[in-house]
């Protein structure tokens, strides 16, 4: 099959200052504490987070405005807050999909057994490092963390392998793969995920979408390893390797003339990795080779998601025209990663449309989010285009979660975009370019979501908080009594479909 041996040739190895008027409501708010633990009972709701609009650009990411440190401490702020949802990203646990990361297999057990050796190693060393630090001589101190260090290395060596892995894919796969010769399917898997792991998630997206995919290794050290990754990730814009390995494959993708379209998917650290290539890419890209690009993610654990419009209008389009976030609502790392960024950091530039299972539980992309949202029919797989009628009717019989119709979550879009005016106010007042912003005008926290009772923003910038608020009720409408099938793209790429 040389289209999809193609595959194998070529893979390169390897702030602004914040006024002393600016009010609480745009600043990043102090952890919360927790919503109420959920019962095991399945959800029962779809929240759909509209795609933030900011057409003239007012919101930046926090690295923007933040040092590096203060990021940190707010970070492990955050994380701290959320610790409460850490024993539900396993629930449930018991699975009969073999492809499942808790099936029970030999070498599902090894490394259930390796990832909990080195989740009481790791405590141990955060609990006791302080303690060491002030009692043991120096030189001891730097020997005892390098036997630990050694140790960590080593109880993680079995679960590692090499950067970059294939999809096996049986006949049928294979078949459809070949109509899609033109496509590159890239996964960043996230934390936890061994070698073995990854290979099934390439593996199930490949059996899922009818495409071959190419997996990017991001290797785990155990799980509080993983999570200090990603904060050194989030607050320093550090690029770990899988970081580097995924800009190079991309970019070598990108300017292929052969290649129409490249997918990205992530999950959980790997939306902080496509994230981070994104950033790269948009300063080194022409704007015309990143159209070419689709981003999904699952559980993402990026802090930011940028994403420039061609223009200063809300009906310019933007350089990625597909960008759809998945999560479960008590996954502790969505929790930090997503929904904290879109729902309480209201100034933050976070790109994409969200879809929430409300009072979903579990973490692990195949078990808590494949099988879930994207399963595979027990019978004959049907492919939502291409297809007859009557597979595809057998096949929308088979899935709650896209035939659910989605809660709008107007409140939060309303919020996020009077924010983004009233920076805009700001930002034009502080240049000089205005001077009659009144920072009071827009209620950012009240049940309005910013609105006057007559559903105009109370914000006066020329009519431009006015036309937000109309195209946020659009939206709004828009989105109202649609399903999650209605909403999204991604579904549409089921079992070989084209959208």
């Amino acid at each position: 099959m040389p289209g999809l041996r193609s595959l194998d040739h070529g893979l390169p190895d390897s702030t602004s200052h914040e006024t002393n008027q600016q009010t609480q409501a745009t600043r990043t708010p102090p952890p919360t504490s927790a919503k109420p633990l959920p019962s095991l009972a399945m959800a029962n709701a779809v929240e759909f987070i509209p795609s933030q609009m900011d057409a003239l650009s007012s919101t930046t990411t926090e690295a923007a405005r933040k040092s590096p440190l203060r990021l940190l401490t707010q970070d492990v702020a955050v994380l701290i807050s959320k610790l409460p949802y850490l024993p539900w990203i396993i629930r449930p646990f018991l699975t009969s999909d073999p492809n499942a990361e808790f099936y029970l297999s030999l070498r599902g057990v090894r490394d259930i057994v390796l990832q909990s050796f080195l989740f009481i190693l790791e405590t141990v060393v955060l609990l006791s490092a302080v303690p060491a630090f002030l009692v043991l001589p120096g030189a001891m101190f730097i020997g005892v963390a390098a036997l630990f260090f050694t140790l960590i290395c080593i109880a993680a060596w079995p679960m590692h392998g090499s950067k970059l892995v294939y999809s096996k894919m049986d006949e049928s796969t294979v078949s459809k793969a070949q109509q899609h010769e033109n496509e590159r399917w890239i996964f960043i898997n996230g934390c936890l995920t061994t070698h073995t792991g990854l290979q099934k998630n390439v593996d199930r997206l490949s059996k899922t979408f009818g495409r071959a995919v190419i997996g990017v290794h991001n290797k785990s050290y155990g799980f509080i390893a993983d999570i200090v990754e990603c904060l050194i990730q989030r607050c320093f814009a550090y690029s770990t390797r899988d970081v580097r390995v995924t800009i190079d494959y991309v970019k070598a993708c990108l300017a292929d003339p052969t290649i129409t379209t490249v997918i990205l998917v992530g999950h959980s650290q790997g939306g902080i990795v496509i994230s981070l290539v994104l950033d790269y890419l948009f300063a080194d890209l022409p704007a015309s080779s990143i159209l070419k690009l689709e981003i999904y993610t699952f559980a993402s654990a990026a802090s930011h998601f940028n994403n420039p419009r061609f223009g200063f209008n809300r009906h310019a389009p933007r350089y990625i025209k597909h960008i759809e976030h998945y999560c479960n609502e008590y996954d502790m790392v969505g929790q930090w990663g997503v929904l904290h960024n879109t729902r309480k950091v209201l100034d933050n530039r976070y790109s994409g449309s969200v879809f929430v299972r409300a009072g979903a539980t579990g973490h692990m992309f195949i078990q808590h989010y494949l099988d879930v949202m994207f399963p595979i029919p027990s019978s004959t797989p049907q492919s939502p285009a291409g297809h007859d009628a009557e597979e595809g009717a057998a096949f929308k019989m088979n899935n709650s979660f896209l035939d659910k119709v989605v809660d709008v979550d107007e409140k939060t879009a309303a919020r996020r975009e009077s924010t983004a005016t009233r920076k805009l106010g700001i930002m034009r007042r502080d240049s000089g370019f205005e001077d009659s912003v009144n920072e009071e005008e827009v209620v950012i926290n009240g049940d309005n979501g910013g609105l006057g009772q007559d559903g105009e923003s109370r914000a006066g910038l020329g009519g431009i908080s006015g036309q937000a608020n109309h195209a946020i009720r659009a939206v709004g409408q828009e989105a109202r009594g649609k399903t999650t099938r209605e909403l999204s793209r991604l579904w549409m790429y089921l079992h070989g479909g084209v959208p």
